[in-house]
C-alpha cells in the first residue's frame, strides 16, 4: 500500500477541499476497486500519470490516493469519483485550459464542482490528454526549485 501524506500548509487547502462524497479507503481495501473512484481513473492517475514522474509519488491523502512531490507533500494529482483532478503550474495550466482541459465538471446529478474555487488555482479536471505526463512532470519540477 502507499505510504500516507502528511497534512502540512502546503498541502492544506486540497484536504480542506476533499469532497466529502468521495469515499476514503480505509486498511485493508483495494485501492483501484474500493475507493470511490472508477479504477480505470485510479489505475490512470497512480499509474499512468505517476509513471511520468522521476521517483514514486504515490500517497494516501486523508484515505484518498494522490500524486504528490515526496519532498514538499504538495498535491499533484488525484482521482477525483469518474474523473480526475491535475494541479499544474501557470504555463502547464494556461496550455492545458488551451487543450481543452476544465476546471469544471458538471456531473450527472447536475451538481456543478470548481476546482479553482473548491481547492485553488491551477486545479484542472484531466481528460486523458496526450500532453498530461509532461504537464504533471512540470508541476513536479516546480517544486524541486
Amino acid at each position: 500500500m502507499w505510504p500516507r501524506l502528511a497534512r502540512t500548509a502546503a498541502n492544506e487547502q486540497v484536504f480542506r477541499g476533499f469532497d466529502p462524497e468521495l469515499t476514503r479507503l480505509s486498511p485493508g481495501r483495494d485501492p483501484y476497486m474500493e475507493m470511490g473512484s472508477h479504477p480505470d481513473v485510479v489505475e490512470r492517475v497512480m499509474d499512468q500519470l505517476g509513471a511520468a514522474l522521476p521517483v514514486d509519488c504515490r500517497f494516501l491523502a486523508d484515505g484518498r490516493a494522490v500524486l504528490a512531490h515526496p519532498a514538499t507533500g504538495r498535491i499533484l494529482a488525484m482521482p477525483y469519483g469518474t474523473a480526475y483532478a491535475l494541479w499544474l503550474p501557470e504555463d502547464a495550466c494556461v496550455e492545458a485550459k488551451r487543450s481543452g482541459l476544465l476546471s469544471t465538471r458538471r456531473w450527472s446529478n447536475g451538481i456543478l464542482t470548481d476546482l479553482e474555487r473548491q481547492i485553488g488555482p491551477g486545479w484542472l479536471f484531466g481528460a486523458w490528454h496526450a500532453d498530461e505526463e509532461r504537464w504533471l512532470r512540470a508541476a513536479y519540477d516546480a517544486f524541486n526549485s
